[in-house]
């Protein structure tokens, strides 16, 4: 298995406990993971790729490298966006609960700056 992540930020990373933990996270998430380790820990795509294989319950090679692909500017039908982590933070969790529940050190941040730790 590959590390938990350690070291990153969240919602891309930080730990990303609910990947690790429960093998799952919806669309959305899986798009800001790929964005954030591509596009700002600049890692090749083939490291998420792996990363997903190992931790998804769901994993389905053929998808997967066909996204992951797409994430690295190198798929058939590329990506033409990066999303930036705080931005997507502020869209998919305003109140940041999700943060609070997936790392839980920043559970008692207020709510204007709960993602500014991102």
């Amino acid at each position: 298995r590959r590390g938990s992540g350690a070291g990153q930020v969240p919602p891309g990373g930080r730990r990303h406990e609910e990947l690790w933990l429960t093998g799952w996270v919806n669309n959305y998430m899986r798009h800001v993971v790929a964005s954030f380790l591509i596009a700002y820990l600049h890692l090749p795509w083939q490291e998420g790729y792996l990363w997903f294989q190992d931790t998804l319950l769901d994993a389905d090679v053929a998808i997967d490298a066909m996204m992951w692909q797409n994430g690295g500017m190198c798929g058939l039908d590329h990506w033409n966006f990066v999303m930036h982590p705080v931005d997507a933070a502020l869209t998919c969790d305003p109140g940041g609960s999700y943060v609070r529940k997936w790392c839980p050190e920043l559970a008692a941040l207020p709510d204007d700056i709960i993602h500014k730790t991102l």
